[in-house]
């Protein structure tokens, strides 16, 4: 369920240059290009080839789609990182809606700031907004850094992903 209009979200930063903001139509080919950046990073690569044809589909299917959504965080000059989720009932009760993370990517020269964080919050307040009742993120491979900022925000480890060529 889309905020009204692409608002900002209510996560203001005065000393940051980055604002978290939904995305549109217009950014859409440099979530690609991020996407791309997080598919390489991700370990599919060696598995999937990438598809950029499908990623801009998908990423419009979000953009409109009341369950989910892409949040962006935007520099001074171009975005620098996003984050996208989907809610939907929970496998083993239908009565309980989760939110579940799709891809999360901060530009390598910008996570020692902010943004990361931020977006972070800003999809939590999104999900809850529209009455999930947890929401979970997944990490790349193992990475102690990002399990770090999870623990620090009070997500604990629930199933590892594997993935296998068939």
């Amino acid at each position: 369920m889309q905020t009204p209009e692409n608002q900002v979200l209510n996560f203001p930063n005065k000393s940051a240059k980055t604002r978290i903001r939904e995305a549109t139509e217009n950014d859409i080919p440099r979530i690609i290009e991020m996407g791309r950046s997080f598919f390489d990073a991700s370990g599919y690569s060696g598995i999937i080839e990438f598809n950029a044809e499908t990623a801009k589909t998908a990423i419009e299917t979000i953009i409109i789609d009341n369950h989910a959504i892409i949040l962006v965080a935007e520099g001074q000059e171009r975005l620098i990182g996003m984050l996208a989720a989907i809610l939907h009932p929970f496998y083993f009760n239908i009565n309980h809606l989760t939110g579940q993370e799709l891809v999360w990517w901060i530009e390598p020269e910008y996570r020692t700031g902010t943004a990361g964080i931020r977006l972070i919050k800003a999809i939590e307040q999104w999900a809850k907004s529209n009455g999930a009742k947890t929401f979970s993120m997944i990490s790349l491979a193992v990475n102690r850094r990002v399990e770090q900022i999870y623990e620090r925000r009070g997500y604990s480890p629930s199933e590892n992903l594997f993935i296998k060529s068939l």
